[in-house]
């Protein structure tokens, strides 16, 4: 994710920070300060505020742990002013282990419940919510422990990108199938979105927000479900650009653009003299370079180092992975040491479209 910077490393998970969730600090100080609060009060107010997204990242790492128990791995965990993004290399195949990877989350929200509340108990304090809101006066555990109770309702509603859309289509999963779980508990994301969003127009605009947040999670969850059933079972052969030129990284970049224009290949593998793949050379890259440094240019000097290399008959869904892992959006493909192809994410994204037209004409003419 653009414009995030890496904080810590957990468990083997670079936890970032993004830019946004940093003005967005900056806006809750500024907010505390022109409403004429003391100093002391606006740090109070930022670190209850740092606190609640402690909370936030614990809960993230209740849904990594448990992955991770299922051989599941985490690329990073990124912090928006929306809550935390857990981005899993997959989900676990089967619905139970979805199911248990999606529960750890909110349960490590409900542990911090207990225990706030004992806290206080134990401390003879009140556990009512505080009149003034939870950003407002009251003993700090007492807010923090509402603000359990929060992440726990909110994260139970039925909809993606929320923990409840995916309890509901790991439940709809056990009788009816991923694809048709998927589609149908996004349907019931994007009616919860139109939802928040009536509800905002006739007065808060924060519903509205989240309606267009939720809509969003629902169509983009709704996508990578369509991928990976339609990539099940194909091999990387089956979806790559097999009629590709190879460009040598001395070569010039005046080349490389008639190569470009010579036909509809847009990404271009890079072998070194000695015929190793040594790069790719993009479009985006190559046009950037013309523009720096004109056509005397070279391309090993424009582009990516190092290659993705993968075996020609390796699944898709695995190579899909290995490039969504390393942030690749082109993959080589090899076969007995020849370069026979490359995979990119146009390539994919075609295979989907395709396969989705002919599930429907089956669907269509199937009596």
């Amino acid at each position: 994710m653009s414009w995030a910077w890496r904080v810590a490393r957990i468990r083997g998970v670079d936890v970032n920070v993004h830019a946004t969730f940093v003005i967005f600090l900056v806006w809750i100080a500024l907010a505390s300060h022109a409403r004429g609060a003391p100093p002391e009060a606006t740090i109070a107010t930022v670190l209850f505020v740092v606190a609640i997204f402690t909370s936030v990242l614990l809960h993230e790492f209740g849904h990594v742990v448990v992955a991770q128990h299922f051989n599941v791995g985490t690329r990073r965990i990124t912090l928006l002013p929306i809550g935390g993004v857990a981005e899993l290399e997959r989900m676990p195949e089967r619905p139970r282990e979805e199911l248990l990877v999606t529960l750890a989350g909110p349960a490590v929200n409900v542990v911090l419940g207990l225990f706030l509340y004992a806290v206080l108990q134990g401390t003879g304090r009140e556990v009512v919510v505080p009149a003034t809101g939870l950003f407002g006066e009251g003993h700090y555990l007492a807010r923090l422990f509402w603000m359990q109770v929060t992440l726990v309702v909110f994260n139970a509603i039925p909809a993606f990108p929320m923990d409840g859309g995916r309890v509901l289509r790991a439940l709809l999963a056990m009788r009816i199938g991923f694809a048709r779980a998927t589609r149908a508990s996004a349907a019931v994301g994007q009616a919860i979105a139109l939802g928040f969003a009536f509800l905002g127009m006739f007065g808060n605009p924060m519903l509205l927000f989240i309606g267009l947040f939720v809509w969003i999670g629902a169509h983009t969850e709704r996508l990578g479900a369509e991928t990976r059933v339609a990539i099940e079972g194909v091999s990387s052969r089956d979806a790559a650009e097999v009629s590709i030129m190879i460009l040598g990284e001395a070569d010039s970049l005046a080349l490389a653009a008639r190569r470009l224009l010579a036909g509809a290949q847009r990404d271009f593998p890079v072998a070194d003299r000695a015929g190793e793949m040594v790069g790719v050379l993009t479009r985006d890259q190559l046009i950037a370079a013309l523009r720096d440094s004109g056509g005397q240019g070279r391309v090993g000097e424009a582009m990516t180092r190092p290659v993705m290399v993968a075996s020609a008959t390796a699944p898709l869904s695995d190579v899909l992975a290995r490039m969504q892992q390393a942030a690749s959006r082109v993959a080589v493909l090899t076969e007995g040491g020849t370069v026979v192809g490359v995979v990119t994410a146009e390539n994919v994204a075609e295979l989907v479209m395709i396969r989705r037209a002919l599930a429907e004409y089956d669907a269509a003419h199937t009596v």
